[in-house]
């Protein structure tokens, strides 16, 4: 009801004619009685008007709270998330380091799943493949060229690189040696660490192409002897038929960078990254250098950071049983 209606209803109720008594009576002067009926008129006046005001009143309360209780929304009750891991927040936080995101639990948990279904797979040839490709879709990769390869070795000609090794930035290769692979554990970290050379490998293209190949030619070159590089024509022309070699190999992966990222601008804080990795590339430590576990290798930027995320993968694996 609104004001507009209650005045109305107040005005027409307060119209109405007033109530008197009789002004005469046998046996009673008329002065007195003309007095009392003036004075009874005025208090019954009172009384009807603070009646009618109550009851209008009344009426606007109860009709405000009718209205309130009719259009109030009930609160919605905040959803609490519930993890099945107990450590979720843990896996959140090392998780968002190393995809470089802020997850949420929800996400996290929903990327734990993933990768425990997969961590519980018998097969570990399985298991490799099925974590290659989680990590191709997580990383954003998932309209890359990079392939999995597995290569055997003896115990004699293992290689130095562990369980698996990044190869020119279209493949990682993944060590089966005596017709094993290492435990799961160690197949886990380091298809993390890998992916993260192949991001750094992206950011690296996006950056400078051209540059970016000399450097690796100058990382490749260093596994070959002086006579060697002589008998090739020299250092230059060595370096220039290193680059010329790649190009084929990794050219499908650099026409997906341009063609989904394109040229990072020199304002971009990865622009300035791929800057460091270019220049990390061409001072890679040489090959020899690697399996002593230098300084210098684990100075060096690019597994700097290839250990972090290996590091991190090593907890999270923990962290799934």
């Amino acid at each position: 009801m609104t004001n507009l209606q209650i005045n109305q209803i107040s005005n027409n109720i307060t119209s109405y004619p007033k109530i008197s008594l009789p002004i005469s009576f046998r046996g009673v002067n008329n002065s007195v009685q003309q007095a009392d009926a003036v004075e009874i008129s005025s208090k019954t006046k009172k009384n009807n008007n603070l009646g009618i005001k109550l009851m209008l009143g009344g009426i606007a309360i109860g009709g405000a709270i009718f209205a309130w209780i009719k259009l109030r929304k009930p609160e919605k009750v905040q959803e609490v998330f519930k993890s099945e891991f107990k450590n979720i927040e843990n896996i959140r936080k090392n998780l968002s380091e190393i995809f470089e995101k802020d997850f949420t639990e929800k996400e996290a948990d929903e990327l734990a799943k993933n990768y425990k279904k997969i961590c519980e797979t018998a097969n570990d040839e399985e298991f490799v493949e099925k974590l290659f490709e989680q990590l191709k879709n997580d990383y954003g990769f998932k309209n890359s060229h990079l392939k999995l390869e597995f290569k055997d070795f003896t115990s004699e000609n293992a290689p130095n690189w562990a369980a698996m090794q990044m190869d020119c930035g279209d493949r990682i290769l993944v060590s089966r040696v005596n017709g094993k692979l290492r435990d799961k554990n160690d197949l886990f970290l380091d298809m993390f660490h890998e992916f993260k050379h192949q991001k750094q490998f992206e950011t690296a293209i996006a950056t400078d192409t051209f540059n970016y190949e000399i450097a690796v030619a100058y990382k490749q070159i260093k596994k070959y002897t002086d006579e060697q590089i002589a008998s090739f024509g020299g250092r230059m022309a060595t370096i220039s038929s290193l680059k010329d070699q790649a190009r084929p190999i990794i050219q499908p992966e650099i026409d997906r960078i341009k063609r989904e990222i394109g040229q990072l601008p020199e304002s971009s804080p990865l622009y300035r990254k791929g800057l460091e990795y270019i220049y990390a590339t061409q001072n890679y430590p040489e090959v020899s250098k690697i399996s002593q576990n230098t300084e210098e290798y684990f100075s060096n930027i690019l597994e700097k950071e290839a250990h972090r995320v290996g590091d991190l993968a090593r907890e999270i694996f923990g962290w799934l049983s």
